[in-house]
């Protein structure tokens, strides 16, 4: 079966960014910064939509392409 989500395991870019110092202020901050009205589920499903978004720009500039990293470290190691 296909799926449409990346082949990176979502549990070890969770354990990796909880070891980023700082990385539950940033997320509280960010969650305490989405201003929402509507419905209590309303307001949780598109805050929710929006930390998402901006978990991804994160994870991308504060650890890259984890895959493309990897690959370029066993090279080195390998020459």
């Amino acid at each position: 079966m296909g799926s449409c989500y990346s082949n990176q395991n979502p549990q070890t870019t969770t354990t990796s960014s909880l070891k980023v110092e700082g990385f539950k202020d940033l997320i509280r901050s960010w969650w305490q910064g989405i201003e929402v009205r509507g419905s209590a589920s309303f307001r949780l499903s598109e805050k929710l939509k929006e930390l998402k978004q901006k978990l991804k720009v994160w994870n991308r500039e504060e650890f890259g392409n984890l895959e493309s990293n990897k690959e370029a470290a066993i090279q080195q190691v390998e020459y």
